[in-house]
């Protein structure tokens, strides 16, 4: 109603149709035609709509044409298909600024039909669209032979309707050159749900391919490296939880029995936990940028616990977060026990030093005092000592040889021990020999049990000293058994040592080395040793039980070690005792070797008009002086060998036809100046009173050496050499 009787042009068109629309009408009435098109009217609102109009002319009257117009609605089609060509224009521009190109396959009946490509397909192999036009086998053909079969089974794929993902291949450019590239489709069905064809992008990722590769080589070579490393490699995540680990610390933390992605932290003591703990957080806060941590693995990993040493370093991220941590670990539990050895070492050359060191000076003592009480016998030489003075002198006599002999366990201990004898033993047989005599030491309620091998095995030795040695540890053993049942095993055997081996003993380290050693145990079920003692139990003076005892395990240590050979002592408490003894074995065919306590050679000389005497303690030189001159001896005494050797030099007429050299010096000293004597060619023996090893003095000084005499001794042992050594003389 709203448009009855109105100019429908003036009306409804807009005016930049409206003369188009009018120039239309007039040809309508000229030549009447069905026409069928588009243009935009005004709504009722005022809006521009499009309408398709289908106009049909009908000519009623000579004059007249009657038009029939139908419109229809078509402003949201007309927007969607602006849309559309806004869309088709912006992807050709795309596709033709890019490197990448487009192609699309036509499929009709299962077969292809049409290939298009993009003209990015030139930059990318080479060839134009017309290329590929001429050829449509060119697609296969440019692919690399050793490819082919991938990319035919890929299209087939496609072509049934199988949606892929995408492939990557190498073709021959143009020009020769292999190219990697990247094929993206994507399938498109017809509205019977068919293969219509598909669409794909063709990418050149040679780059990417290349540097990818290059990582991969990069990885696979450190990953080698990892692996082949002797130190344990963990990566972990923020919390701790293990994400990697290369073969040495999945030995190192026994993972091959833990779950599969344990924590760091649960496989160190839990002492150790919170330091480990502490040095990950002072990273993560930015207070250090590494850190080194020691830690004791967890019984779960390792028995016994092994220390590792932990470099940690953070992992960071690109964004500057720390994403992880990377854990160099090293096994330093060798290191650890070797240092202790070597502290354990030191602390006992530095007791040595200083038992050696009080042991010579008491020694120097219990001399004077024993000089004293010889002069005392000499002065009423030939009358007898009265009764009331000899009883005291007597009790003195028997401290005195008390006192020497704890100095000669303590000389002992330090190692300037009375001479070894050494002869060759055979172990079981020794054994055998001393059984009773260990049986006389246990009580009935103790069963003592011998299972020695039944070869012979040949050690040398001194066998005085050896029988102490088991002697004193069975006795420890009756102590540990105390009033209960029990039993004493005792053990032999022969095996070779390694240097690892041998680190678990306690042993001069100077005179032992790997090899085969003698083996001799003494096995216990007493109370056992606490853990806390089990480490002091050679030191010097050690003991739980009363005072007074004496050295113990230490000076059974030192008879060990003078005859080259080692100690280890294990114990469980309220188990028992385990000693093992090993010296070198020795074949029955060894040549034997003695060292005497006195020995040297002498070549018959004249009449001894004196004897000269080099002692460094002018008081105790003083007695010893006093105690020869008592006995007949003419005795010059000199307490520094300087002066000493200006008297030999001298020609007067006092001869010197015996040196007695009594030094507490060290050996290097004693050395020295027996090289100073032998280079005089005095041709004067010599008798040697020292603390120090003798027996490691070179053997072209027993030329000069009527006689060693170890420290402590009694005078009247250095008497006894004299007096033979008189005989001799014509």
């Amino acid at each position: 109603n709203d448009i009855l009787g109105k100019d429908f042009i003036n009306f409804a068109i807009p005016a930049p149709w409206q003369k188009t629309i009018r120039k239309y009408i007039k040809q309508m009435y000229s030549n009447p035609q069905p026409y069928l098109g588009n243009h935009p009217i005004f709504n009722s609102r005022g809006e521009e709509i499009y309408v398709r109009w289908l106009d049909v002319p009908v000519k009623l009257t000579e004059d007249k044409v009657w038009v029939v117009s139908i419109g229809e609605n078509i402003q949201e089609r007309t927007k969607l298909e602006r849309k559309i060509r806004e869309s088709e224009e912006r992807y050709k521009r795309m596709l033709e600024a890019v490197t990448d190109y487009v192609f699309h396959v036509v499929i009709q009946n299962g077969e292809v039909v049409e290939t298009v490509h993009s003209p990015g397909c030139e930059s990318v192999t080479g060839y134009t669209p017309e290329d590929f036009k001429k050829d449509p086998y060119l697609w296969l053909n440019m692919v690399v032979e050793e490819d082919r079969d991938r990319v035919i089974n890929y299209a087939n794929a496609l072509m049934r309707g199988e949606p892929q993902p995408p492939i990557t291949h190498r073709i021959y450019r143009k020009d020769g050159q292999i190219r990697w590239i990247k094929n993206t489709a994507v399938i498109i069905f017809d509205e019977n749900n068919k293969v219509a064809g598909y669409d794909g992008i063709i990418r050149d990722v040679t780059g990417e391919v290349l540097a990818y590769e290059k990582l991969q080589r990069s990885e696979e070579l450190y990953r080698n490296i990892v692996e082949q490393l002797v130190e344990g490699y963990v990566r972990i995540d923020i919390s701790g939880r293990i994400t990697f680990v290369n073969k040495s610390a999945s030995m190192m933390l026994g993972l091959g029995t833990l779950h599969s992605s344990p924590n760091l932290f649960e496989l160190v003591v839990d002492s150790d936990r919170e330091k480990l703990v502490s040095a990950i957080s002072r990273i993560v806060n930015r207070e250090c940028k590494s850190e080194v941590v020691e830690c004791e693995l967890s019984e779960k990993t390792y028995s016994p616990r092994e220390i590792v040493e932990c470099s940690i370093l953070p992992i960071v991220s690109a964004s500057d977060h720390i994403a992880g941590f990377s854990v160099l670990m090293r096994n330093i539990t060798e290191r650890k026990r070797e240092l202790e050895r070597m502290l354990d070492l030191q602390k006992k050359e530095s007791l040595a030093n200083l038992v050696g060191g009080i042991a010579h000076d008491f020694n120097n003592l219990l001399m004077v005092m024993q000089g004293h009480i010889d002069l005392i016998f000499a002065d009423y030489y030939p009358q007898q000592v009265p009764k009331e003075i000899s009883e005291h002198l007597n009790e003195i006599q028997s401290a005195i040889n008390k006192a020497g002999d704890l100095c000669k366990q303590m000389m002992l201990y330090a190692g300037k021990g009375v001479f070894v004898k050494r002869e060759r033993i055979e172990l079981n047989e020794f054994l055998r020999k001393i059984t009773p005599l260990l049986n006389a030491t246990i009580t009935r309620k103790i069963t003592l049990n011998l299972e020695l091998v039944d070869v012979p095995l040949w050690i040398e030795g001194d066998e005085l000293l050896l029988r102490q040695v088991v002697l004193g540890i069975v006795a420890n053993s009756v102590e540990a058994i105390g009033d209960k049942t029990g039993q004493i095993i005792i053990r032999t055997g022969e095996h070779l040592y390694t240097e690892a081996m041998l680190s678990d003993f306690l042993a001069d380290n100077s005179m032992i080395g790997a090899g085969k050693y003698v083996e001799l145990e003494i096995e216990d079920t007493g109370c056992g040793i606490p853990p806390e003692n089990l480490k002091k139990i050679f030191d010097p003076f050690f003991s739980t039980k009363f005072l007074g005892r004496g050295l113990g395990l230490s000076a059974i240590y030192g008879i060990v070690s003078r005859h080259k050979g080692a100690i280890k002592v294990e114990s469980e408490e309220n188990k028992g005792t385990k000693v093992i003894l090993i010296f070198p074995s020795k074949s029955e065919d060894d040549e034997e070797s003695n060292i005497a306590e006195v020995s040297g050679s002498l070549e018959k000389v004249g009449k001894v008009d004196s004897i000269l005497l080099i002692d460094d303690e002018r008081h105790l030189g003083s007695i010893i002086t006093r105690v020869l001159g008592s006995r007949g001896y003419n005795v010059i005494c000199k307490d520094n060998l300087e002066s000493a050797l200006s008297l030999l030099k001298e020609e007067d007429s006092c001869r010197i036809r015996l040196i007695v050299l009594d030094i507490g010096s060290p050996e290097q000293d004693v050395e020295k100046m027996l090289s100073q004597i032998q280079e005089g060619n005095y041709n004067i023996p010599v008798v040697l009173c020292t603390g120090s090893q003798i027996e490691n003095l070179p053997e072209e000084y027993d030329k000069i050496l009527l006689a060693k005499i170890r420290k402590p001794f009694l005078i009247s042992e250095l008497t006894e050499v004299i007096d033979q050594f008189w005989k001799t003389i014509d």
